[in-house]
């Protein structure tokens, strides 16, 4: 046996069973979630565990693999440490075969067989153009904001000129509203049977149970997502009750985005995996530079301070929206771009990586890039502590010199997780020969 082998075996294990020896799994639908470890994920949905393809997929900071990848990533060890640990774990070898083949010797074992893998297809999302026409006449049929939003909306939030990409989140059960949307779906010219027109738009799904198409149900406030032109390219909701943590929910139904080859219509949803929302100032002959943040209100506050900025979903949900974010500030004649991400970036040692790796990805284009900061007790996000009235304590740092000090951060933060990691493996050995309980969340 050759390591080789181990990586053969290793990857035919169920998946769930690799991932549940270190992680609480949460079942839904055909499929487990967690909160993604490798970000600072806040709500459930992003990370999506699938044993018909046995792997993992984080839709927002874009990691995913097999259970080696992901021991590996979690642990912070060689891929080749991660086979031989979940093979060891799984006892598909004893001991003295671990310790040879960490060796690099060759030794003989026998393996013990695993179910075949199911196929599974990945739906493809309708191309961009449909997407506008279907957002589009999702937000006319929803409507504008109720009078309470528009009040926290203009004064908590101060959106003034920025209305147009508000609205009321619309309720999936109300037949007025389906009706509204078939017709406004017809205004934008799509003519095919409103059920065929929703079909992989990343948001909806069709319900098998009901049989009739459905979208997430709750109250709160529509949020618009636009792309260079000012097209919509899609949509976040601004749950009232903050939902299971999270404060913004990009419209996506990753959850159903895949087909199990043999029951090819059990689900008909998309994944909307990063969506592009670049934000222009009021007055766009004079830009000052170009700004990258996370959220629709911090960059409408950066917006009027004269930057062109680009609105992520997420600290990580960047790499598919930045080089075309990166080409409009260079056709702009921008040659600056300032990071935004919130008051705690250097304490959290996944906010402080992906700004890192943020920051790499913006300086290897050449634009002079910087990180803007303040003190926390000013206000988190940059929306808050420029409300707030704390716009002149703002301070730039250069790129390179801040990003060291957030490298020397992440050093220490990933020793002492290798540290508590190592630990807990020791000292609880045998719990890793019993799998954990899995939570059963789909009744």
């Amino acid at each position: 046996m050759e390591i080789k082998d181990v990586y053969r075996e290793v990857k035919s294990l169920p998946i769930d069973s690799v991932l549940s020896r270190y992680v609480a799994l949460h079942k839904r639908a055909g499929h487990y979630e967690i909160l993604c470890p490798f970000h600072n994920d806040k709500s459930m949905g992003s990370f999506v565990i699938r044993p018909s393809k046995n792997r993992w997929d984080c839709y927002c900071c874009g990691k995913g693999g097999d259970g080696t990848e992901f021991v590996s990533l979690l642990l912070q060890i060689p891929k080749r440490e991660a086979a031989i640990q979940i093979a060891e774990e799984h006892k598909l070898i004893d001991s003295q075969t671990a310790a040879a083949l960490r060796r690099g010797n060759k030794c003989k074992a026998v393996f013990k067989p695993h179910p075949i893998i199911k196929k599974i297809r990945h739906n493809p999302k309708r191309d961009e153009a449909h997407l506008t026409k279907v957002y589009t006449a999702f937000v006319a049929a929803a409507g504008a904001v109720s009078n309470a939003h528009e009040k926290y909306l203009a004064q908590a939030r101060e959106i003034k000129g920025w209305e147009k990409d508000f609205f009321e989140w619309p309720n999936p059960n109300s037949l007025l509203f389906w009706k509204r949307f078939a017709a406004e779906l017809k205004k934008e010219g799509i003519t095919t049977s409103m059920t065929r027109a929703i079909q992989y738009v990343p948001g909806f799904y069709f319900n098998l149970e009901s049989m009739r198409p459905y979208f997430l149900s709750a109250k709160g406030i529509g949020i618009v997502l636009r792309d260079e032109n000012g097209n919509i390219s899609g949509l976040q909701l601004r749950p009232d009750d903050g939902g299971d943590g999270a404060k913004y929910k990009l419209f996506s139904s990753s959850w159903a985005a895949f087909n199990d080859l043999e029951k090819p219509n059990s689900f008909d949803g998309a994944s909307a995996q990063q969506v592009i929302d670049i934000l222009y100032p009021p007055d766009t002959s004079d830009f000052k530079a170009a700004a990258v943040t996370e959220g629709k209100f911090k960059a409408i506050q950066l917006a009027k301070m004269g930057y062109v900025v680009l609105s992520i979903n997420g600290v990580n949900c960047w790499s598919m929206v930045l080089t075309q974010f990166l080409f409009l500030v260079k056709r702009l004649g921008l040659q600056m771009v300032h990071i935004y991400f919130d008051a705690d970036m250097g304490e959290k040692a996944g906010v402080a990586e992906a700004a890192i790796e943020l920051f790499r990805a913006i300086a290897a284009k050449g634009f002079d890039t910087y990180f803007v900061v303040w003190p926390k007790s000013f206000g988190k996000g940059i929306d808050d502590m420029i409300l707030a009235g704390h716009r002149k304590d703002l301070r730039m740092r250069r790129g390179n010199s801040y990003a060291k000090n957030l490298e020397q951060f992440v050093a220490q933060e990933k020793a002492k997780q290798r540290e508590r990691m190592q630990k807990l493996i020791s000292t609880k050995a045998s719990a890793y020969n019993t799998a954990k309980p899995i939570k059963d969340e789909s009744k």
